[in-house]
């Protein structure tokens, strides 16, 4: 018992005296990496044309219906696809922006760690 709490007291004392210390280091970094998240997905339409059997096909009713489901389904995808163009349109005008803000805080970054010229004695 005695032997125990000798080695682990030895243990815990040899720990204590050498204690890690991390490095502090600091890295500049020229631009931030800018995210581009993927595209959402967008639901593809069925081609209700031709979809159509012979049998349809000879009715002028039905291949109506059908070329009115088809652009009616095309114009909502391209509705979709421009409102995502849009999104990245907006994203790309806010990075420009960050672009331009970062830069600033670079240069008030820079000049705060640039030495300053000591005043001469005349």
């Amino acid at each position: 018992m005695k032997n125990t709490l000798l080695i682990s007291m030895l243990l815990l004392v040899g720990c204590s005296s050498n204690p890690f210390v991390p490095e502090k280091q600091i890295v500049k970094i020229d631009k931030p990496i800018p995210y581009c998240p993927a595209p959402p997905k967008v639901v593809e339409c069925q081609n209700y044309v031709d979809a159509l059997t012979d049998e349809d096909r000879a009715d002028p009713g039905k291949v109506a219906q059908a070329y009115k489901m088809d652009m009616m389904c095309y114009r909502a995808n391209a509705k979709t696809l421009r409102e995502i163009l849009q999104r990245y349109e907006d994203t790309s005008l806010l990075l420009k922006d960050v672009e331009a803000m970062y830069d600033s805080l670079g240069q008030q970054y820079d000049t705060l760690l640039s030495p300053s010229p000591t005043p001469q004695q005349p």
